[in-house]
């Protein structure tokens, strides 16, 4: 990782510090099938409390949320099954967001019958349906009685159903979790095993790692946008990468991700294999 990032380090200095918020600055458009860092904070040790309070958590989304006050964006927070909080969901509904939670199967769920009795289960008792997901819309979420809608998919290869909690269009809900695999989890894969492979460094001081990890995350955004650029613009760039495959069914799949395609480039242009001057405008678009 730090080889990589000692490369790209010397072509980005005078961008990451200038300001540390410079990475709220520019990270501004998420790709359907990318995504970019906006915000982060680091904590000493691996377990530390301060990581999980409530105060923290809703610290982080109301910044996140502030970014794009002033646009009319859909804003819809993903979370994987730790993080099921009432005070957490009620806070996102309340400053006009959504949200598509992942919950254990062990959490309760309560609706009231014909009769008007309140009747409770537990999520492990809905038997999902094969092809398509159940749902369940206004239903009460844990003991707490919380109000939302429950969707139950068993489209995942995984040992049980999914059961996702969300304030959002249900027809959406299975849709916008997915975002979680292709879009998040791609980032973490990008900055460990598949890129910079962060988990390697030696360094035990957190002022370094906050410097290193800002140089990263820029990189990241850099690296992905010249991946980006280089699908829309293949004539521009003179280089030939072979980033599609084709399907027998006559489909076509990518080989790389933007991150990774962005990345080839650059190490192609740093060892002199090419003759190629990559681009440093930092301009978001989709492909």
């Amino acid at each position: 990782m730090l080889n990589i990032l000692i490369r790209i380090f010397t072509f980005l200095l005078t961008i990451c510090f200038v300001k540390i918020s410079l990475l709220s600055c520019f990270f501004l458009f998420v790709f359907v099938n990318s995504g970019i860092p906006i915000w982060f904070r680091l904590f000493s040790h691996k377990h530390n409390p301060d990581a999980y309070s409530i105060d923290f958590i809703k610290e982080c989304i109301s910044y996140r949320s502030n970014l794009f006050s002033d646009k009319d964006y859909h804003i819809i927070f993903l979370a994987d099954r730790w993080f099921p909080n009432i005070d957490v969901l009620s806070f996102i509904q309340d400053i006009g967001c959504f949200y598509c939670i992942r919950s254990k199967s062990f959490f309760t769920y309560s609706y009231y019958n014909s009769d008007n009795s309140l009747i409770t289960s537990h999520l492990r008792d809905i038997k999902p349906l094969k092809y398509s997901a159940k749902v369940f819309k206004n239903v009460l979420y844990t003991r707490k009685l919380f109000k939302t809608n429950i969707v139950v998919s068993n489209y995942s290869n995984t040992d049980e159903p999914c059961f996702l909690v969300t304030n959002d269009d249900t027809s959406r809900t299975v849709r916008n979790y997915s975002y979680r695999f292709c879009s998040i989890e791609c980032i973490f894969k990008s900055q460990k095993s598949n890129g910079f492979r962060l988990e390697s460094t030696n360094t035990q001081k957190i002022g370094h790692f906050i410097s290193l990890f800002t140089v990263m995350c820029n990189a990241l955004v850099w690296l992905t946008i010249i991946g980006t650029d280089y699908i829309k613009d293949k004539h521009k760039y003179h280089i030939k990468i072979r980033d599609i495959r084709k399907n027998s069914n006559y489909t076509t799949s990518r080989l790389y991700s933007f991150f990774n395609l962005g990345l080839t480039i650059f190490n192609r242009c740093y060892y002199n294999t090419i003759d190629f001057n990559l681009k440093f405008n930092f301009v978001l678009y989709d492909v």
